[in-house]
């Protein structure tokens, strides 16, 4: 808001010389007249202005604007690829997985608890498929399986599909 106050103190100020000037140099009431005219369009403007950037900056419009955002980010990638975690295929699983988070870290602002918590569950689980050491074994495979079908599961409620 720092740059709009600026702009409109400017005005003002430039406002003020202006109605000064007329009133040296027109005689009284004109120059009054026309300083009062010119006094009350600024300041119609600057609250009309003034009014205008509030309501494009109120919290709420904005983090609603967010969540729409959000919305249409994990449609747009749920509709570009299928939310498909397989047990045959645990790279599926992991790339489901890590795009998820980056997903959900572009829009961490509007949950960063839950955000917090999806990521700390994901790497804890990544961690425990990496200590399994053999990308071949049934426990493995089912580990990413399960996470990646968690994080699609999460995807799919933020993005509004049931």
């Amino acid at each position: 808001m720092e740059p709009f106050g600026s702009i409109l103190g400017a005005a003002g100020s430039i406002a003020s010389l202006i109605s000064l000037y007329f009133c040296w140099k027109i005689s009284e009431t004109w120059g009054l007249r026309i300083s009062l005219i010119f006094v009350l369009l600024l300041a119609g403007c600057s609250s009309y202005f003034s009014f205008q950037y509030y309501e494009s900056t109120k919290p709420e419009l904005v983090r609603q604007k967010k969540q729409q955002e959000l919305r249409e980010a994990i449609k747009k990638f749920i509709n570009e690829d299928s939310l498909h975690a397989s047990y045959y295929e645990p790279g599926e699983s992991e790339g489901l997985i890590n795009s998820g988070l980056i997903i959900l870290e572009q829009y961490k602002e509007l949950y960063p608890e839950q955000y917090l918590r999806i990521k700390q569950q994901v790497e804890s689980e990544l961690q425990r498929a990496k200590e399994i050491n053999d990308r071949e074994s049934s426990s493995y495979r089912e580990l990413m399986n399960q996470t990646g079908k968690s994080m699609g599961v999460t995807l799919k409620k933020l993005a509004g599909a049931s």
